[in-house]
């Protein structure tokens, strides 16, 4: 935003690494939210907008906890202790500290409830479910390709092992 307002070069800086600068095509983009959260970086800067993105990110990451605790258990007390343990956990902590990329966490357990309904539950059609994850992986990607990959290697491996085990019992409807 300050590069365009000021007639610069949005893909390089001398603010950091001062005075050389820095290619800022080398460090993660978060366009996802980057664009929706315009107004209130322009409006009181990048360090509110980071606070609150990660405290967005940390509450979204235990939420999306609890529904696939939920989506898996039915169990309202269990779903809300693993919904917290995962969006508060360790590790959620360490990348409050400057790795917004590595907190947007709520892909992964989204991922495994898009696995169940569209490989063993097939409650909904094959385009509905096509379309919504599709666009669960697009918004991901925009916000972290490495937090994409990471779910999406371990979705195949997954997946694969479980088609290995019970290839006796896969029926295609």
């Amino acid at each position: 935003v300050f590069a365009l307002a000021h007639h610069q070069l949005p893909i390089f800086s001398s603010y950091l690494n001062a005075p050389y600068g820095v290619n800022l095509t080398w460090n993660t983009t978060i366009p996802a939210l980057a664009i929706p959260f315009l107004p209130l970086t322009a409006a009181f800067g990048g360090l509110v907008t980071y606070n609150v993105l990660v405290i967005l990110a940390v509450a979204a990451t235990a939420w999306s906890g609890y529904l696939a605790c939920y989506h898996f258990t039915k169990h309202r007390t269990a779903s809300i202790l693993g919904g917290a343990l995962y969006g508060f956990s360790p590790y959620m902590i360490a990348q409050a500290n400057g790795h917004l990329t590595l907190l947007l966490l709520f892909f992964p357990p989204l991922l495994a409830i898009w696995l169940d309904e569209t490989f063993v539950r097939q409650r909904h059609t094959w385009w509905r479910l096509g379309l919504l994850g599709g666009m669960l992986g697009s918004l991901q990607i925009m916000m972290s390709e490495e937090i994409f990959l990471t779910s999406t290697i371990c979705a195949v491996i997954v997946l694969g092992t479980l088609a290995g085990l019970f290839r006796g019992t896969i029926s295609s409807k």
